[in-house]
């Protein structure tokens, strides 16, 4: 069978984890396929919808594939390309492919305010926080929090984040990402000791578990 793996073309040039992912499918008995999401042509038609691919100046071929996997989408510089990006990945869905997992998911998972909605709207206990690009609504949050933590939205192994206790400091923080138009993401510290766990879920099911040590506030770098 025949397993698609999509990421943009870029990620040729870095390809490890990618590479992963496809000896593992031939490792099964499978096929990988190079599945580039810049490089789709997404077809629409009254009651017809069809996805091709053509890498550079190649001549189109028909995608068939029953299944894929769903990297990554790659780095975004537009927000009209962050948005092709989704909807081509959510094409392939809508013809009727397996894709694993699913795009909108993905997007928010890899997304903490609307990750952190989501847990916190199943009942699910989540550190308190505070989201806005109001610079004086984080200015607050930081005095009513004592210890704070200012992360990015998007960002991942602990890097960028920034650990502050006085809200003047962290104004300054603000201030910064403002003027870069970020988002303020502010959530209350909470003390954990040496370490944390790490557990995957799956269906409701513990798959897999790790603890993670570290000798400073953060456990997961």
């Amino acid at each position: 069978m025949e397993i698609g793996v999509v990421r943009p073309y870029e990620v040729e040039y870095n390809p490890g984890d990618v590479a992963d992912l496809e000896n593992a499918i031939r490792r099964r008995g499978h096929t990988p396929v190079k599945i580039y999401v810049d490089m789709l042509e997404v077809r629409i038609d009254r009651g017809r919808l069809r996805i091709r691919q053509s890498v550079g100046r190649g001549p189109p071929a028909e995608l068939s594939v029953p299944g894929a996997v769903l990297r990554h989408l790659g780095i975004f510089r537009d927000f009209e390309q962050f948005l092709y990006r989704v909807w081509a990945a959510k094409a392939l869905e809508e013809t009727g492919v397996y894709v694993m997992n699913s795009v909108l998911p993905w997007v928010a998972a890899g997304d903490k305010m609307a990750a952190l909605m989501k847990l916190a709207k199943a009942n699910l206990p989540v550190p308190p926080t505070v989201v806005s690009e109001n610079m004086f609504v984080g200015y607050r949050a930081v005095g009513e929090f004592g210890r704070a933590v200012v992360k990015q939205m998007r960002g991942a192994m602990g890097y960028g984040a920034f650990l502050v206790d006085n809200p003047d400091v962290a104004f300054h923080i603000f201030s910064m990402l403002v003027n870069i138009n970020k988002p303020i993401y502010v959530q209350k510290f909470l003390e954990k000791g040496p370490g944390d766990y790490r557990v995957v879920v799956v269906g409701g099911r513990a798959i897999g578990a790790e603890y993670r040590r570290a000798e400073g506030w953060k456990t997961n770098v």
